[in-house]
């Protein structure tokens, strides 16, 4: 009796290009960034606001200490300067009309921070080549002593 020989068909053939496919996107994942000239080493400085946070918030937070992405763990800067500001909130009032008042104690906190990151052809700002710096993102940050959710309010 022979034995029947084995027929390549058009799954085995859907299987390998499927592969080949996720061997050069991973390929293209992790070592394309590497090769390109585009993306410039460079000192990032942003400032990150706190806002409306209470004065022991204020004070933990201090020039030198490392900041730190809470959902990664990864260091993205250190903090340069620390400004605080009473805390404004908008007031109605019976007319229809808003005004700007503070709220008893609690301050916005401006913090300045600095990385070293890479900026790219498209002025794309990233710190460990995974954080990305954009004006109005909001994260989840800490220092060694205090966390917060602080919006990066501007790019120096």
């Amino acid at each position: 009796m022979m034995k029947k020989a084995y027929h390549f068909n058009w799954i085995d053939a859907l299987v390998c290009l499927l592969l080949v496919l996720l061997a050069a996107g991973a390929m293209y994942k992790f070592t394309a960034a590497e090769h390109t000239g585009a993306a410039n080493h460079d000192v990032i400085r942003y400032v990150v606001q706190i806002p409306a946070g209470k004065a022991s918030t204020v004070d933990s937070v201090r020039p030198g200490d490392v900041l730190y992405d809470s959902d990664s763990g990864n260091a993205i800067g250190t903090v340069t300067e620390v400004n605080a500001e009473p805390a404004l909130k908008e007031i109605p009032l019976p007319d229809g009309t808003c005004e700007w008042g503070t709220i008893d104690d609690r301050y916005d906190l401006y913090i300045t921070v600095e990385a070293e990151g890479t900026v790219n052809d498209r002025r794309e700002r990233l710190v460990n080549r995974t954080y990305q710096i954009q004006v109005g993102a909001e994260h989840t940050m800490n220092t060694r002593y205090r966390s917060f959710t602080g919006l990066i309010w501007d790019i120096l």
